[in-house]
């Protein structure tokens, strides 16, 4: 085999290579994207892949291969990757890889792979009435251009002449369908028109003549790219909250640094010892630890989080949602995207709805059936309708069972309605071929499907279908048929009620409601806007088994859920209760009006305590005022919304200060993404653009693990605190000892060695095991973390950090450490002052309280041996404060010892390091440590039971009194 991965252009056909290049891997229940995948692949002559794929092939640019080691997974996810090769022990990109149809077929040569030595892209242009091949960014506006399949659009082309054309557009759109092309003009806005191909989109199919129109960064890609550029990078709660934290602490340690290295230096101190002074400043305003254990306690929740079922992608994200105030969920989320035919509406019967559910009772669909106008709707209805069987791939004649379709939940429901009825759907298919279509969009919410009319005596006859909106699609119409007889829908007031009531009863029971409509006219008059109403027909999509919990769980956690749909207004209303977003007792503006028996237009909006907003409506209103009643109003809902919308609604949502987690099901919802503090998809309901843009995927599509998701982001923030508030109360005992040592004037009570002790024992592997603390039984029950109040270091945290817990284990420090210096004849009046005699090295008859002189070295080992008491001390009073630190609002003997056998492991080995230190001889002169008495050791030990007992009693009124002076000063 050759050892690179991408072959030279000459490589022989029968030469086997590896390939390799950033793709997907399935394993069970887990998607794992941007994996470095590789695969054998045999060299194969042209000729064979031209007669196995009805493509253009380049020989001199391109090589045909075919996979030796056939899996289902060959080819998964790899189209469109980078090709590497590997050159003197160097990876270097190379080309790119695509697939043709039938990847997955052993032995079917289906991979392309493009050769180096085709870098620049070059395409064909008529230029003065010959065609010529230039490198693309030779182009010019003007030039004749003509692609073919498999090339890569070099320029904003308006096509002139198609033949079979197939565009993917997921550059642009992120949909991997391809989708026709003709030289028909078809929409104003550039990504639907029929008639333009974009820059950088892939001909997938058939050929195309057109002229250049834009180049460059005048090209709608090029916009979007400058744009995006333009844009300033999306910056978690997480990163902000970090690095505001560090940058204060930075700037304090620094600061404090240079005053001792100034004061130190200014009053004789040799340069190098102030240095030393300034530098032990700094670590000990620094909690160097802290970074690392926040990336452990991120990559244990991730790695937590993959056990139920919860793909992080952005690791930063799930500190934010600790912080997640509102969360916008999608239908498609709540239910369980299973449609079936419901309820029937026809105007031919007046006021009369019927059911559309399967029936034992033949006489059911029979009576349907008879009614004037069924037969219509239900044609209408299956030539919308894009469903397809699954089919083998291997075995392409063989079909799967009935009822196994693919398409959108709504066509998959039509269809086998009209198998329930037992209607031929080939057949009519076949009678009325399709001749084009406009697909359904978030904008003009509905489809429309043109068909030619085979039936007899029917010659040269267009039929035209629309399926969509069912208000949209009505006032699109200018008739339809009651009693065999046309009558016009304008001014008719009578007709219009009828509608609107059938509807809004078809759509009160949650139900999706469609409205259908035809046209047909003669192929030489051309198209009129004669629709005429057929309609309505509505699906129920039953809802996720788990979904009400999952909200009432939010609810209690103190997360506002609001539902986002493209449904009828009703129709969200009622799903909205079904799924207890909207509560039982809760009133819209149109039941409040029926209540008091008055118009809509005299409510007010705050009579109203659930709000559901009409997408039309958005426009008319301004930031302001939606971000007050996405905040302010207990319930909300947005009905007729498109994709787009979100990012209103989302940016409006931030506008009132609410953190924003929001479910990206499409690839329109890429601004949603973008804005939202959260985003997350769903693996199977999700399109694979927003699974690669997302910051979380949900693998197994239950809403309840976002829940669980957000109960680890709470854990993670409370061990992070619990980390931090340890961390904080050692620095300051830390800290304290150089002030002492500069306002006092005594002799240094804590060394630059002892102080990295300090941090060795103390703070490394205690720290450590805090991050592995359970979860407080209340986690789910406090509310969101308040992004604003609740920082990660703020006056609460010092404050108790600092004056509370840390001026405890000063004291502590400081007593040990004059006890020691005490017993050796200096009580603590002599100590003050005495800095500079002390440090003299010429000083040899220094006095003490009792008048016994004490030399420069006799005064070191006594000072090293208060470093000892010193370190000794803080080693006791921490294993106290580590164990305060396990909780933040419960006591220690509701939470228990044994939740954390890590903290139990520490409380052991921190005295025992100290004590190893201290007494092994050698080692203790080495570190600048002398042995103490044993007796010096109790010294401490009621400054820790003080640190316990003061930790309770605060706990203790934070659970009685959760709004009073105690809590809020101190519960940080």
């Amino acid at each position: 085999k050759s050892p690179i991965c991408l072959p030279s252009a000459n490589v022989a056909p029968g030469t086997q290579v590896t390939v390799a290049g950033w793709g997907t891997v399935a394993e069970t229940s887990r998607v794992h994207s941007n994996v470095l995948r590789q695969a054998n692949v045999n060299i194969l002559p042209a000729t064979n892949c031209r007669v196995y794929m009805d493509v253009h092939y380049d020989t001199g640019k391109q090589l045909c291969a075919a996979a030796l080691d056939w899996s289902k997974d060959t080819c998964a996810g790899d189209s469109g990757g980078p090709l590497m090769h590997q050159e003197n022990g160097e990876w270097s990109i190379g080309g790119i890889t695509s697939y043709g149809y039938g990847c997955s077929k052993r032995g079917f040569p289906g991979v392309y792979v493009q050769s180096s030595s085709s870098s620049r892209l070059q395409v064909d242009v008529k230029r003065e009435g010959e065609w010529q091949r230039i490198n693309s960014e030779d182009l010019v506006r003007g030039d004749i251009i003509h692609v073919r399949a498999g090339d890569r659009v070099a320029a904003d082309i308006r096509i002139i002449h198609t033949s079979a054309l197939l565009v993917d557009n997921s550059i642009i759109t992120k949909d991997s369908d391809p989708v026709p092309r003709s030289s028909d003009y078809t929409n104003t806005n550039p990504l639907e028109t029929n008639n333009l191909l974009l820059s950088g989109t892939s001909i997938t199919h058939g050929s195309a003549i057109g002229i250049v129109v834009k180049t460059a960064e005048h090209t709608l890609l090029g916009k979007m790219s400058n744009i995006t550029e333009s844009f300033d990078p999306k910056r978690t709660i997480y990163a902000r909250t970090i690095r505001s934290m560090f940058l204060f602490l930075t700037v304090a340690g620094l600061v404090l640094g240079v005053i001792f290295f100034i004061i130190l230096y200014s009053t004789g101190y040799y340069w190098l010892y102030a240095i030393q002074i300034m530098i032990s400043v700094y670590i000990a305003c620094i909690p160097e630890i802290l970074p690392a254990i926040i990336h452990l306690c991120l990559t244990r929740t991730a790695q937590h989080m993959a056990t139920r079922n919860c793909l992080v992608k952005v690791i930063d994200a799930l500190y934010d949602l600790a912080c997640t105030t509102i969360l916008f969920v999608d239908k498609s989320v709540l239910t369980t995207n299973q449609m079936s035919a419901s309820q029937i509406w026809i105007p031919a019967n007046q006021e009369r709805i019927i059911s559309a559910a399967p029936s034992e009772d033949p006489n059911v669909i029979q009576e349907c059936m008879q009614m004037p106008g069924w037969q219509q709707l239900m044609r209408t209805a299956v030539l919308c309708s894009r469903a397809e069987y699954f089919t083998d791939q291997h075995q392409s004649g063989r079909q799967i069972p009935l009822g196994e379709w693919d398409g959108d939940a709504r066509e998959i429901a039509i269809i086998k309605y009209a198998e329930y009825a037992e209607l031929d759907i080939a057949a009519i298919r076949h009678l009325y071929p399709r001749r084009d279509v406009h697909h359904f969009t978030p904008e003009n919410k509905r489809i429309e499907s043109f068909h030619v009319n085979n039936e007899p005596n029917m010659e040269g006859m267009f039929l035209d279908c629309m399926m969509g909106a069912p208000e949209r699609v009505f006032h699109r119409c200018s008739s339809v048929i009651i009693d065999d007889e046309e009558e016009p829908t304008d001014g008719n007031l009578a007709l219009e009620r009828m509608f609107n009531e059938s509807l809004i009863q078809m759509g009160s029971l949650g139900d999706t409601v469609l409205g259908f409509a035809e046209r047909q006219y003669h192929r030489d008059d051309g198209p009129q806007e004669n629709w005429r109403f057929l309609g309505l027909m509505s699906f129920s999509d039953p809802i996720q088994e788990n979904a009400v919990t999952a909200i009432e769980k939010c609810r209690l956690a103190g997360v506002k859920v609001i539902l986002v749909s493209g449904d009828h207004p009703v129709t969200t209303c009622a799903l909205a209760r079904r799924l207890t977003i909207f509560s039982p007792e809760s009133e819209t503006v149109e039941d409040v009006a029926i209540r008091l028996g008055v118009p809509v237009d005299r409510v007010g909006p705050r009579q109203a305590t659930a709000v559901v907003i009409h997408g039309r409506d958005l426009h008319n209103i301004s930031q302001l005022d939606l971000a007050d009643t996405i905040i302010n109003a207990p319930e909300v809902a947005f009905a007729r919304t498109t994709l787009r919308q979100k990012q209103k609604i989302v940016e409006c949502a931030q506008l009132g200060k609410a953190v924003v987690t929001c479910f990206c099901q499409s690839s329109d919802d890429r601004g949603a993404i973008r804005k939202a503090d959260v985003s997350v998809a769903m693996l199977n309901r999700s399109s694979e653009a927003s699974r690669q843009e997302t910051d979380l995927v949900l693998l197994d599509n239950d809403l309840n693990t976002l829940v669980g998701a957000i109960e680890e982001g709470r854990y993670l923030w409370e061990n992070i605190k619990k980390c931090l508030a340890y961390c904080l109360v050692v620095n300051a005992t830390q800290l304290l000892p150089f002030l002492m040592f500069i306002i006092f004037q005594i002799p240094l009570t804590l060394g630059p060695i002892t102080l990295l002790l300090v941090d060795l024992i103390t703070q490394l592997l205690p720290t450590i095991s805090l991050a592995y603390e359970r979860p407080e039984s209340d986690i789910m029950t406090k509310g969101p973390i308040d992004k604003f109040r609740d920082r990660l270091v703020n006056r609460r945290l010092l404050s108790l950090c600092w004056g509370q817990i840390g001026l405890i284990q000063i004291t502590a420090g400081f007593f040990t450490w004059v006890v020691v210096m005490a017993e050796n004849g200096f009580w603590p009046s002599r100590l003050v002052g005495i800095r500079k005699a002390w440090d003299a090295a010429a000083v040899n008859d220094l006095e003490d309280s009792y008048g016994q002189e004490w030399t420069y070295r006799q005064r070191k080992i006594l000072e090293y041996m208060g470093y000892a008491a010193f370190l000794a001390a803080i080693v006791i009073v921490q294993m106290a404060n580590l164990l305060v630190c396990k909780t933040r609002r419960l006591s220690l003997f509701q939470q228990g010892l044994r939740t954390n056998m890590f903290v139990n492991l520490c409380l052991i080995l921190m005295p025992v390091v100290a004590v190893l230190l201290i007494y092994i001889p050698g080692l203790n002169r080495a570190i600048f440590l002398e042995r103490l008495q044993p007796l010096w050791l109790l010294c401490p030990i009621p400054f820790a039971l003080m640190i316990f007992g003061y930790d309770e009693i605060r706990k203790l009124f934070i659970r009685k009194h959760p709004e009073g002076w105690v809590a809020k000063e101190t519960n940080h």
